[in-house]
């Protein structure tokens, strides 16, 4: 049975919108939140101060339950705990949204408010890339937003009453650090291996070719390598 929809304050996409086409009986939103799931919760927690602020924001718009927002409030020690039960609650909440697309761009949304632009535009592209339907204003405000991280203040970003703000939630503009993500970081680290295996057959050909010119003395080089590495070779001596 589908969950109640919540009806997003604050949001200027009509609720009416079309239900975009369908992945294996979930939204493309839906389908493309999952998949960014782990660098979604790994940039939260990263942002401690960030996912509370989220978490108002969600709340006093209506997107989340109250008793999601208490939870990640009150209820969870560690950044990482918070992050998880805040995004998982969203996603449940875009999986049984009549509109996902709606939250799904709320979401986006949030995330560029707060700072984290990058990952609100991976996962607008990610959508687009899909087939899902973007907003126009909203893909407008990413591309004209792009530029260094700057500290921003979110706790004055909606104009209805906010819930009780603890004090970790406070006024007190936060710099957000955004990392690449973990799929990103092996892609890199696979490119860098490359460029050195690359690297080191270049140079390999170079000095095969300057001793059999006789250009250097392979004797010397080593005897010169042995030296600066502290080592013995014997068959030098």
């Amino acid at each position: 049975m589908r969950a109640a929809t919540r009806k997003i304050k604050g949001s200027s996409l009509k609720t009416s919108a079309p239900v975009p086409p369908q992945v294996q009986g979930t939204s493309l939103e839906y389908y493309t939140g999952k998949e960014m799931l782990a660098d979604l919760v790994d940039l939260l927690a990263g942002n401690p101060p960030v996912i509370l602020r989220l978490n108002n924001r969600f709340f006093s718009c209506g997107v989340i339950p109250y008793d999601v927002y208490s939870a990640v409030a009150h209820l969870y020690p560690t950044p990482n705990e918070r992050a998880t039960r805040l995004i998982n609650s969203i996603l449940t909440i875009i999986q049984t949204h009549s509109n996902p697309n709606s939250v799904f761009s709320f979401l986006i949304a949030s995330l560029q408010k707060v700072g984290l632009r990058n990952m609100a535009s991976k996962l607008l592209e990610n959508l687009k890339i899909k087939g899902g339907h973007i907003d126009p204003n909203l893909e407008q405000q990413l591309s004209v937003s792009k530029g260094p991280l700057q500290p921003v203040d979110v706790t004055a970003q909606s104009h209805t009453p906010q819930p009780t703000i603890t004090q970790s939630q406070s006024s007190t503009p936060t710099t957000v650090i955004e990392l690449s993500s973990k799929s990103e970081v092996a892609v890199n680290i696979e490119s860098l291996h490359s460029h050195f295996a690359s690297l080191d057959s270049d140079i390999r050909d170079e000095f095969e070719e300057l001793v059999g010119k006789g250009k250097v003395k392979l004797k010397a080089v080593a005897r010169s390598a042995a030296a600066y590495l502290s080592i013995e070779l014997w068959w030098c001596t």
